[in-house]
């Protein structure tokens, strides 16, 4: 009950204004300790490290100028690293060198663009972190029995812990896997100077293929060569990383405030244990109207947010979608006609692909499954607000008229709105989705299976 009375504090009349309802439930975050900032922050910290979130005003200078410079090599690395490979591309020498060539440069060409536009887009993101901390403010808000707060820390602390979990495991991978994929040509070098030492000494092999306009048998030259390839491929892997993890937790962070306002919505006859019959009766039409109100306050806050992360993210998706076709295409072929020696570099190199395409699938199976669950659970609420108790409210109850004919219509406007898919697109032409993961799978391997063909002719 205690939580009840300072939900109707501030919602007088069984009216609440939207404004009044974050206030509070901002106040109540203060008072509970529970800050937005404790499901977040972990992500705000990542992006601070690559100057994709403004720094704090009490940021130091040194801070700032060691954030801002690294930035500067580790983008111009990339850059570099791209326009050697698109240089190479031109002139490649036969199919396969041209598609290792191109399945390289898409990877850090995507890297590039997300941490561009991340860079660019930083107001705008931070925007939709606030729009995300107002609905949180108004799931607070909409608190009506301890049992409900219970239930939204409970699916808000769920939705960090697969946030951090994920970006522990992203992080680790895909630096592992560039790493990997760099230190093969040392790996090789050294495996050649216990054959032939001045062969290997001879030997100038990149971590990926690309031009260069200096003369590599100069050995400081292709030490620094080798550094800013390593330098661009980790760039590339930055730009992603950071990228998928912010993208990823606020859509997770969202499936846990539709799966609270689902909760919310339902009808739950025993949250006021502690009143008599006759009280339930009286205040039935009351309360209903106040969390129906509530609900919609929270539903419009959550959809303002969707619109704003469409506007966002979509580009970038779309250059995603696009770019993990062509990686699966390019990289399929590339193991389709690969001829098998049995030596270490063989292997080296299957295993190198493997990691290649697992990252690339699992990247993609994420964004579409966490998009297909929250166009799931916004289809849901439309079934939750017919679960409301609406039907509860009788025609004996003094002054209920305008209330009843208030909460039909509350009712109706929450499911006709809730009826309209909540997706997320990635441009004009992929809804992220289960489905599209597949059409995507599927596209990449009819793709590769055509480029092997006209390989062979």
């Amino acid at each position: 009950m205690k939580a009840f009375t300072e939900t109707e504090e501030f919602n007088a009349g069984g009216r609440c204004d939207i404004r009044n309802a974050m206030e509070a439930g901002r106040k109540r975050a203060e008072k509970l300790d529970v800050p937005f900032g404790r499901y977040f922050d972990h992500t705000k910290r990542l992006l601070k490290l690559f100057r994709m979130w403004e720094l704090d005003a009490n940021s130091s200078k040194w801070q700032s100028m060691l954030i801002v410079s690294s930035t500067a090599v580790f983008l111009t690395c990339n850059f570099m690293l791209g326009f050697s490979e698109l240089m190479k591309l031109r002139i490649a020498p036969d199919l396969a060198t041209a598609v290792s060539c191109a399945s390289a440069l898409w990877l850090h060409l995507i890297g590039f663009v997300k941490w561009i536009y991340l860079a660019w887009r930083v107001r705008d993101v931070m925007q939709l972190v606030g729009l995300l901390e107002d609905c949180y403010h108004l799931s607070l808000g909409n608190n009506e029995t301890d049992e409900d707060y219970s239930q939204l820390r409970k699916k808000m602390n769920a939705a960090r812990k697969i946030s951090v979990r994920f970006s522990y495991v992203w992080v680790i991978g895909v630096t592992y896997g560039v790493i990997h994929w760099c230190l093969n040509p040392l790996f090789f070098k050294w495996k050649l100077s216990r054959v032939d030492v001045s062969l290997a000494m001879r030997d100038r092999t990149l971590p990926y293929e690309s031009w260069s306009p200096w003369d590599l048998n100069r050995v400081e030259v292709y030490g620094y060569v080798y550094l800013i390839e390593v330098l661009g491929g980790l760039a590339s892997s930055i730009g992603s990383v950071a990228y998928d993890i912010m993208f990823l937790t606020l859509v997770i962070m969202i499936c846990a405030q539709l799966g609270y306002l689902n909760y919310s919505l339902v009808h739950k006859p025993h949250s006021y244990p502690t009143m008599t019959s006759s009280e339930k009766k009286k205040l039935t039409c009351v309360l209903l109207r106040n969390k129906l109100v509530r609900s919609k306050n929270h539903h419009d806050a959550i959809l303002a947010f969707l619109a704003g992360l469409q506007k966002v993210t979509s580009p970038v998706m779309f250059v995603q979608c696009i770019g993990t076709i062509g990686i699966l295409c390019l990289v399929s072929f590339e193991v389709m006609t690969m001829k098998l020696k049995g030596d270490v570099a063989s292997v080296t190199k299957i295993w190198s692909m493997v990691e290649y395409i697992s990252s690339c699938f699992a990247q993609l199976f994420f964004f579409c499954y966490y998009a297909d669950h929250m166009t799931t659970l916004g289809l849901k609420v439309s079934d939750s607000t017919y679960s409301s108790g609406w039907e509860s409210v009788t025609d004996d109850e003094k002054n209920s008229a305008s209330d009843r004919k208030s909460i039909g219509f509350i009712v109706r406007e929450i499911m006709v709105r809730a009826q309209r898919h909540v997706q997320l697109t990635g441009g004009p032409f992929y809804v992220l989705s289960l489905r599209t993961y597949r059409a995507v799978v599927g596209a990449a391997f009819s793709y590769s299976a055509v480029l092997r063909e006209v390989g062979a002719e």
